[in-house]
């Protein structure tokens, strides 16, 4: 089973709209990936956890 990658598209008119914000997080978001489904964005940031901070990816 050798298929390309699902292409992701976004349809960028009207994206404002059709948006909204995910997160309140006092934490920076280190990095994102929209989903191959196109409705889904999936992000990492860092949380403290005891005297170091660990990655959490959320979706």
């Amino acid at each position: 089973m050798n298929r390309p990658p699902h292409e992701t598209k976004v349809d960028w008119a009207g994206l404002k709209h059709r948006t909204r914000q995910i997160t309140r997080m006092p934490f920076p978001i280190s990095t994102y990936t929209i989903a191959p489904d196109s409705r889904t964005i999936v992000f990492v940031t860092s949380e403290p956890a005891g005297i170091a901070s660990t990655p959490v990816i959320y979706s």
